[in-house]
């Protein structure tokens, strides 16, 4: 599992529960590509939504998130390809 951490931006994992087959990310990821288990998914703003067998299972969640600055961005903003190379790892 690759992880980046630098000026612009952070990996996060997470351990999340779902509940009403939704889970809630605790920041924005990166043009809303998160991975759970194998596979890449796009989530609206930090929701997710995911179908399971009852509430209350735990789902361990990857994504990367962008630092924000109040003066601005730094460092070099990653495409997409490279967001999603970064997660499959």
């Amino acid at each position: 599992m690759e992880f980046i951490n630098n000026e612009r931006y952070s990996t996060i994992v997470e351990n999340l529960r779902i509940y009403n087959n939704q889970f809630i990310c605790a920041y924005p990821p990166v043009y809303g590509l998160v991975k759970v288990k194998d596979f890449i998914m796009k989530v609206e703003k930090s929701i997710g939504v995911i179908f399971c067998e009852g509430n209350n299972q735990e789902i361990v969640v990857k994504y990367i998130r962008e630092k924000v600055y109040t003066d601005g961005f730094h460092g070099e903003q990653l495409s997409i390809e490279e967001i999603c190379n970064l997660l499959k790892d």
